[in-house]
């Protein structure tokens, strides 16, 4: 009777030990940080961009400033932001669709700001919400949500006419 009672004090205390070694619950999921790829960098400090996409390329130089459409389209570009940012390893283009992207941009910032930041745009995400982007320097991939993209396209596709002397 009491190897029942010890046999009984055992299979209880293996089993409150199993129970108790269990992990603790995934947390939820928690939104990713967007992080600005021009931090701080106004339009007027651009001192000029280009987007290409296939064929299609704006160019723009400052000069005296920059138009109200030029000037609205070149705040959707440096407000543009990125989540969950990486080293990119010398192998890795292809595997993000960066080997061949399908849009780059270029912004040049007047010293004492950013410098030169190139983007290339690669792949949709699995997550169907945003792009692959390779950022230099760098070089680094993100993931770049899928609206900044689509006005990235846009001022691709759609060139502000350059002014008339």
């Amino acid at each position: 009777m009491a190897s029942r009672v010890w046999a009984g004090v055992l299979a209880v205390s293996l089993v409150a030990i199993v129970l108790g070694l269990r992990p603790a619950p995934e947390p939820p999921p928690v939104a990713p940080t967007l992080q600005p790829i021009f931090p701080g960098v106004e339009p007027g400090a651009v001192a000029s961009f280009v987007v290409r996409r296939g064929s299609s390329a704006v160019r723009r130089e400052r000069g005296a400033g920059w138009d109200a459409p030029t000037r609205e389209r070149l705040q959707l570009l440096l407000g543009a932001r990125l989540e969950r940012g990486r080293a990119l390893r010398r192998a890795e283009p292809a595997r993000y669709g960066l080997a061949a992207a399908v849009l780059q941009a270029r912004v040049v910032v007047d010293e004492g700001n950013a410098g030169t930041v190139e983007l290339e745009v690669g792949d949709a995400a699995p997550d169907g919400l945003s792009h692959y982007v390779a950022v230099r320097p760098g070089p680094r991939v993100a993931k770049l949500p899928s609206y900044q993209v689509e006005n990235l396209v846009a001022l691709a596709e759609d060139p502000v006419p350059p002014p008339s002397p």
